[in-house]
């Protein structure tokens, strides 16, 4: 059902890429900014983080378990590595505690490190403004269906009284500036995140 809506909403799923050359330099895009590259080591700093799975591909209480039905990362969570001039046939990628042995021809078509790493260090950062619209989406779900909706049957109770009608709309204000905090919160998540990629020759 989720991917239904994505794709009616027609979003790209290109969260930006890391492109080396091996042997000159590197250079990112769609957010991701390289702020150094030596003998394959690149520094990046990211502003846009690709959705973190969490459990395993197994763990019925995790949202990874789903990623084996469902093409989302192919889709909507494209973060890729591209490596050219690469003069070994396979090379090793480590991002964050993690490392992968992908072919020279992999990379040089692009490997999606959203998919490809389970934890990676963008992956606490996402969950930080996961949390905040989490906590955003439980406070709007409450104060629509279970208050602001219920203020026409109140005031048709009520007969219109304008004591109560002002009551609700003092109510239905201040409901909408705590949302309005909320919204501050989810943006104050989005801070740049420093991680550093590691391409060098598989042993």
């Amino acid at each position: 059902m989720a991917l239904a809506f994505l794709r009616m909403l027609q979003l790209d799923g290109d969260l930006g890429s890391v492109h080396l050359d091996m042997g000159s330099d590197a250079k990112g895009a769609g957010g991701h900014k390289v702020l150094s590259e030596k003998d394959g080591t690149i520094e990046i700093e990211s502003t846009r983080f690709p959705f973190a799975f969490s459990g395993d591909d197994k763990d019925p209480n995790g949202t990874r378990s789903i990623t084996a039905f469902a093409p989302f990362n192919e889709e909507f969570n494209r973060f890729m590595l591209v490596v050219s001039s690469a003069k070994s046939e396979k090379l090793s990628v480590t991002w964050g505690k993690e490392t992968k042995i992908f072919t020279k021809a992999e990379l040089q078509k692009g490997v999606n490190l959203a998919a490809a790493f389970a934890n990676h260090p963008l992956s606490a950062a996402f969950q930080k403004v996961d949390a905040a619209v989490a906590d955003r989406q439980n406070f709007q779900t409450f104060m629509i269906k279970s208050v602001i909706t219920q203020h026409r049957g109140i005031l048709a109770m009520t007969q219109g009284d304008p004591e109560i009608a002002k009551a609700l709309e003092t109510v239905r204000d201040r409901l909408w500036m705590n949302d309005a905090k909320r919204y501050d919160a989810v943006r104050a998540t989005l801070k740049p995140v420093k991680h550093t990629i590691v391409v060098a020759k598989a042993e």
